[in-house]
């Protein structure tokens, strides 16, 4: 009989910090109008002629066909450095990290990049470079009531301690108090779209297939480090 993993289902998506331990957690929040609208006109830049765009497939372990850099988007970057400040204002993780850096502050901000994920692409687990990375949860054409009633799995779901993954974001992380692994579920929707997730690089996360909508799942993510430890392409001749 397999075990499962220890198990933390994620239901609050309210913005602010939520605590993994002592020294490391994820931090959520809206994204202002301001960035959203910039980041409208690029995504819809790069997907008006996927052949025009630029591919970043070879720099991610994505199941996904159409992952490309996005263009130059300064009033993320602007909004990603206040971000950053209050991640460390919650954690001092900044600082546990940086012993040898007098001032960590401002991070360098490396590509970002956008995924157009289809219907059963997935991307498998893993972690990021960088110090802290983030992804935006730009488009999610689903909900996980169309997830469990379209997708497979519907037969586990009548023992109670189990739950659709169908859709799903997750982290996963060492528990020392079950000797295992523990998992952080987050069933999105399209109440999620917008908001974006600032976490360690180090924190393995996946991205679990849909199976209820023939729309793209787009997502936008990027990574942050001290300065000079990210190797970056300037994006600037994308427009």
């Amino acid at each position: 009989m397999e075990q499962h993993h220890k198990i933390m289902e994620q239901t609050n998506m309210e913005d602010g910090y939520h605590e993994i331990n002592e020294s490391k957690g994820y931090l959520l929040k809206t994204l202002p109008d301001i960035v959203v609208e910039e980041l409208n006109n690029n995504v819809n830049y790069v997907q008006q002629d996927f052949t025009k765009a630029h591919p970043y497939n070879n720099n991610l372990v994505g199941q996904i066909d159409n992952e490309y850099l996005l263009p130059d988007s300064p009033k993320l970057d602007t909004y990603l450095k206040d971000l950053t400040i209050i991640y460390e204002l919650e954690t001092n993780y900044l600082k546990l990290k940086s012993k040898d850096i007098a001032n960590p502050f401002p991070l360098q901000i490396s590509n970002k990049w956008v995924n157009f994920q289809k219907k059963y692409e997935y991307n498998p687990p893993h972690r990021h470079d960088g110090i802290l990375s983030y992804v935006i949860w730009h488009k999610i054409p689903y909900n996980y009531e169309n997830e469990i009633n379209m997708g497979p799995g519907k037969l586990k779901l009548k023992r109670p301690s189990l739950f659709s993954y169908n859709g799903a974001f997750l982290f996963a992380f060492p528990d020392p108090e079950c000797d295992g692994i523990k998992n952080i579920v987050f069933h999105l929707s399209d109440q999620q779209e917008n908001k974006i997730c600032i976490f360690p690089s180090n924190l393995s996360h996946q991205v679990f297939p849909f199976f209820s909508s023939n729309e793209y799942r787009i997502s936008i993510s990027g990574n942050m480090d001290f300065y000079n430890k990210l190797e970056s392409i300037h994006p600037s001749e994308l427009k």
